[in-house]
Formats: C-alpha cells, sequence, structure tokens
C-alpha cells in the first residue's frame, strides 16, 4: 500500500471513530439527587421589561426531598421578529445566573430582565444546579414579542373636592420608539397616602378620568397613571405619568343652628339655641345687630357642645337688638354655616 493510500486510509478511521462515537458530556457523578425539572415557568411584562417566575422545586427525580440546590440558570434566546423562524432551531446565547443558596424550596423565586429591544421575539428557560454537573432537565419554555413602550399619559390633573379627588389626562398615542398607536389605550392608576409606598387602587378602565371617591379629607394623596394597548393577544404596559399630589378638604358648611331666643337677665342678655344634630360642629360663634344696622357683629363664641351665649355688655341707648348664631365644623379650614334665623329684643322700659 503506498504512503498516499495510506493516509486516506488513516482520514477514514479517523472521521468514523468520530461520527461512531459523537459527542461526549461531561459525567453525572454516581448517586447524584437531580431537581426534578421545573415546568411552572411564566412571565410578566411590565414597562421596564420581563419578569419570570417559577416554584424552587422541593423533590428530586427520584421523589426524594431536597434543598441544596446551589443556582438556577436562566437562559435566554432572542430573533428579531421580521426573521423569527418557527422552525428553526434556537440558540440560546444568553446566560444568567441566579444564586440560590438563600433560597427555600417550595417558594416562588424571580427574575427580571430590562435588556429587551423592541420588536423581538424572546425565549426563556431555567435549569436548577445542585453541583458540579448535577442539573435537572430544562423547564418549560415562555416565549413573548417585545414592543417599545407605550409613551406615559400627559397632563396628569387632580382636582380636590370634600371626600373625593377627580383625576384627568391626556392619551398616549405613540410607542417610545415614536410608533403611532392606534389600538385603545387602556389605564390603571396608583396611588399613595402620606408618603407611602405607591399601590394599585383601580381596575383596568378605559376613560381617560377618574373619580377617587375613597379619599378622606386633610389627608395628603399622590397619583400616577399607566397605559396599556393589545397588540395581538398580549397586553403591553407603558410608562408611568408624572405623579401629582392632592389634599382633599371639607368644603360643606354644617346646617345653621335652630330655635334661636333670647332672655333679658340682670347681668345682661343670654342667647339660647337648640343643639346641632351633626357630628362635626367644634364652635358655636354669636353675632348681634342694632336695628339701625344691615349687618351684624360677632361678639363671641362657643365650645360646639354649648347650647347658650352670655352678651353682658350690650349699649344701652339702642332700642332694638338682633342675636343670630352660626356653626362651625371641625375640617382643617373650617366652613362656617349661614346665619340662623334671628332673635329679637328690646330696650327695657322704665
Amino acid at each position: 500500500m503506498n504512503q498516499r493510500i495510506l493516509q486516506i486510509c488513516l482520514a477514514g478511521f479517523v472521521l468514523y471513530g468520530l461520527v461512531g462515537c459523537g459527542m461526549k458530556t461531561d459525567p453525572v457523578p454516581p448517586g447524584a439527587v437531580i431537581p426534578a425539572t421545573i415546568d411552572d415557568l411564566t412571565y410578566r411584562l411590565d414597562e421596564k421589561g420581563v419578569t419570570l417566575s417559577w416554584t424552587y422545586p422541593s423533590l428530586s427525580v427520584q421523589g426524594t426531598a431536597i434543598d441544596n440546590i446551589r443556582q438556577f440558570k436562566i437562559f435566554k434566546a432572542e430573533k428579531k421578529e421580521a426573521d423569527f423562524c418557527p422552525e428553526c432551531p434556537l440558540a440560546y446565547d444568553v446566560v444568567f445566573e441566579l444564586n440560590a443558596s438563600r433560597l427555600k424550596p417550595g417558594k416562588r423565586i424571580k427574575f427580571s430582565d430590562p435588556d429587551l429591544k423592541g420588536n423581538y421575539h424572546y425565549f426563556y428557560m431555567v435549569q436548577s444546579h445542585s453541583g458540579w454537573n448535577i442539573y435537572s432537565n430544562d423547564s418549560n419554555q415562555v416565549n413573548f414579542i417585545w414592543h417599545a413602550p407605550l409613551n406615559a399619559p400627559a397632563d396628569l390633573r387632580a382636582e380636590a373636592g370634600d371626600r373625593l379627588v377627580t383625576l384627568r389626562w391626556k392619551a398616549p398615542r405613540t410607542l417610545t420608539d415614536g410608533t403611532p398607536v392606534s389600538e385603545t389605550i387602556r389605564y390603571q392608576l396608583s396611588r399613595s397616602i402620606n408618603g407611602k409606598k405607591f399601590k394599585k387602587f383601580t381596575p383596568i378602565i378605559e376613560k381617560d378620568t377618574f373619580i377617587d371617591g375613597s379619599v378622606k379629607n386633610d389627608i395628603n394623596y399622590s397619583y400616577k397613571v399607566q397605559g396599556f394597548y393589545r397588540a395581538g393577544s398580549t397586553t403591553y404596559p407603558g410608562l408611568s405619568s408624572e405623579t401629582v399630589r392632592v389634599r382633599p378638604i371639607d368644603t360643606t358648611p354644617p346646617a345653621p343652628p335652630r330655635k334661636v331666643r333670647c332672655l333679658r337677665t340682670a347681668d345682661g342678655i343670654k342667647i339660647f339655641w337648640e343643639n346641632s344634630a351633626e357630628t362635626d360642629i367644634r364652635a358655636y360663634r354669636i353675632y348681634r345687630r342694632p336695628a339701625t344696622e344691615s349687618r351684624a357683629e360677632k361678639i363671641g363664641e362657643t365650645s360646639g357642645s354649648a347650647h347658650m351665649f352670655e352678651d353682658q355688655n350690650p349699649p344701652a341707648a339702642v332700642d332694638t337688638w338682633y342675636y343670630s348664631v352660626t356653626a362651625v365644623d371641625n375640617a382643617g379650614t373650617p366652613n362656617e354655616s349661614a346665619s340662623s334665623a334671628e332673635a329679637i329684643i328690646y330696650r327695657r322700659r322704665n
């Protein structure tokens, strides 16, 4: 056999060996406890990106309890939507590692990925690793198309009322990349009370106005609104608006006191009235005017539990006096009622 034929035979032998044996993988250690496959991987989109979640496996594939998962590996693949081919193989070319040493079996694990590009198709799956070359099978796969977020609603305004806040804003019409949106925009509002954490407090609504009737007066509230739109079967969140702050106030005055009457005494004139049935009366104010004047003058004030006031110094030269009473409530900026019906008393004649 000449040298050329020998080289061809050797090359064929080497090629046959490679094809026949296939690619070797690292051996699994004998007796290794392999975590059960994660089968509940889910995702949630928000304006910042995607949040994946799954349950820390509590059992091995053999059915025994485990709590020694060292890390979770999150595999990510991306394809431009225009170039996506459902039948083509995926290359999971991005791998994230999540330290699991402080996590517990049965707990829900979350992982957020903000590094997404508009009009790309994304795929994710997860593995559990419990030691050198000890890892679970691939989890179920989740996938979605990511679009640029919707711009934030503009000109959010809040108008304070008596135990209510009216909110209005302008609808966004484009995504952050300038793409116009023709679909119906829906909204969700978040509220903070006295500077605490914002919480969503409304269902998804379609109108660009909302009346919050669940507020209390003289408490500070902050609001922001976020838009959502649908593309296909997926709902995409938008950016949140600027925050507005408002303080509802009690602007409703109490009813005026009733049955005001006067009685002359040796010390002056006593004014009586019937206590108000309202529960937020802070004070009563007493007014007096001579018959020659059209405007009454405040001459005193009592507590909200009082029902009598004594005018000890009415000028003696006036023939006729008119007395009236108002009620004042406990609002941050107190509201004063209209004047009661006037009671008349005449100068004592000798």
